[in-house]
């Protein structure tokens, strides 16, 4: 039989494109898919009484779901009951809140192949009684008026995290029915449910509370780090990501609010081993906040840095980028084959990089020499990678409408960049070592972002913004020749990161 080819998009009819965007579908495939589902016929040649006829089931169904949505809001309790007990199929599930919650109970006990770490199984019965204890004490965090908010990702962090807290259940140092809420705000009630939970003796530090807000994968971890601590275990004897002394774990209990556990780590460690505030503060707005391979190396670098003060904490970042660079990531060169070219993978520049010897004097010419290479190099201009799940961002400032107002024109933007190539064009107009973060970014574990001014002289760069894509922080802002932003950047950045759901880090605002 002939395979039926789906026409292309030019030579379509007018009046058939327009029926694609009254129905909000893309292409002719999805519109065919689409008609055998509704019961219509999946030809494309069709009366416009038929398509009319289309129209007014999708309105139908979008008009029969709207209110299925305010059925479930008005009974939320009875809704998330239902989800719980498995009565509730996801089909019956329309608020996207509720159809959340339901993924996330449906694939908590889903078999994995992989060996990683996992929460415990979750059993539904626990997940009701919970459910129905805050439901008779007519929690805040459960009403209505937080269910329906405009921005519903705290919502259902929430939501997420009473799963999590069943899985728990084995864990819990105080019976759930001795609990009562002692505040009218929704967030204190639900931090005070997990400390009573979980907390045993109150000395939890407050930034462990996001262990069970997260469904990254390193938060199970972290998860089983808070249930410990609760219990009243010594953090040294968890399963940590490097060796802890005694110190280390008092400093790891002092760390300053706005990090985050992974940050808390390492500023322990650096605290621990002799550092100040300023010196951990500037690792933690490096790749070595979240990121702990090689620490054996990177033990004798904070050593190097403790042993010298005077040097300004700003250069920490571009100093770890070089190291990172010259001792850990392999030469790619490319190579000709009977196939189109492919990179291949080599050795590392410098392997038996060392501290030792070194000052900051040269240390830092290198990093500058280093700079100069990056910018007029063509080697790492081999990769490109898919945009994030961000939105970009953008803000008008004044109306350019005559020579007189076009001089208080302002248009801010802050987008993504998408190759290492961008990356390369970046770096030589700011003048810093961004060139550097192409294989982060096309492992999905960094985001780099350009915040740019247009005004009546013309388009220029500011900054360049690193988010870190598993918790959505912003980590590193840095200017041209690594300049700190200026406080109405700031501003800026911190209307994106609201309208993105990001969070920054404190070190990620003033800088290194």
């Amino acid at each position: 039989m002939p395979v039926r080819r789906d026409v292309a998009p030019e030579q379509l009819d007018p009046t058939f494109l327009n029926h694609l965007r009254r129905l909000g579908i893309s292409g002719v495939k999805q519109y065919r898919q689409w008609c055998v589902g509704q019961g219509f016929s999946p030809g494309i040649n069709k009366h416009h009484t038929l398509r009319e006829a289309e129209v007014e089931a999708l309105r139908a169904k979008s008009a029969k779901s709207a209110e299925r949505q305010r059925e479930e809001l008005r009974h939320p309790i009875t809704t998330l009951l239902a989800i719980a007990s498995g009565k509730l199929h996801r089909n019956g599930v329309h608020h996207s809140v509720f159809r959340g919650f339901h993924s996330c109970v449906r694939n908590t006990n889903r078999r994995r192949k992989d060996r990683t770490v996992r929460d415990p199984p979750l059993k539904e019965k626990v997940l009701v009684a919970l459910l129905e204890r805050l439901a008779k004490l007519r929690v805040r965090f459960l009403d209505k008026s937080c269910l329906t908010k405009r921005d519903d990702l705290e919502t259902r962090q929430r939501l997420e995290t009473l799963v999590r807290i069943s899985q728990y259940h084995r864990n819990w140092v105080r019976p759930l029915q001795d609990w009562r809420p002692r505040s009218r705000s929704a967030r204190r009630q639900f931090t005070s449910l997990i400390r009573h939970l979980f907390d045993r003796y109150g000395d939890v530090p407050a930034f462990m509370d996001s262990a069970w807000l997260s469904s990254e994968a390193q938060s199970v971890q972290h998860r089983q780090w808070y249930v410990q601590l609760g219990a009243g275990k010594n953090l040294r004897h968890c399963d940590l990501p490097i060796s802890y002394t005694k110190r280390m774990a008092h400093w790891f209990h002092h760390c300053p609010d706005g990090q985050t556990i992974s940050q808390a780590i390492r500023f322990g460690q650096v605290m621990g081993l002799g550092g100040d505030d300023r010196t951990a503060l500037a690792i933690n707005g490096t790749r070595l906040a979240d990121n702990f391979e090689y620490d054996e190396f990177w033990v004798t670098f904070i050593r190097w840095l403790i042993a010298h003060p005077m040097l300004d904490r700003s250069h920490v970042g571009p100093i770890v980028d070089y190291i990172h660079f010259q001792r850990f990531v392999p030469e790619y060169v490319m190579v000709r084959d009977q196939r189109p070219e492919v990179d291949q993978q080599g050795d590392v520049r410098e392997p038996n990089f060392s501290m030792k010897g070194r000052t900051p004097e040269t240390l830092l010419r290198q990093v500058n020499r280093w700079h100069g290479r990056l910018r007029s190099s063509n080697a790492v201009q081999v990769c490109s990678w898919t945009p994030s799940y961000i939105q970009p961002f953008s803000l008008r400032e004044g109306v350019e409408v005559n020579a007189d107002t076009s001089a208080k024109f302002k248009r801010w933007t802050i987008r993504e960049l998408l190759s290492s190539a961008s990356l390369v064009a970046e770096g030589r107009q700011l003048s810093h070592c961004v060139a550097s973060y192409a294989r982060s970014c096309a492992s999905g574990h960094s985001s780099i972002w350009t915040m740019e001014m247009e005004n009546h002289a013309g388009l220029s760069k500011l900054l360049t913004i690193e988010v870190h894509l598993r918790s959505r922080t912003i980590v590193q802002i840095r200017g041209k020749r690594n300049r700190l932003p200026t406080q109405q950047e700031v501003g800026i950045i911190q209307r994106w990161a609201a309208e993105a759901s990001l969070k920054i880090t404190a070190y990620g605002v003033v800088g290194h």
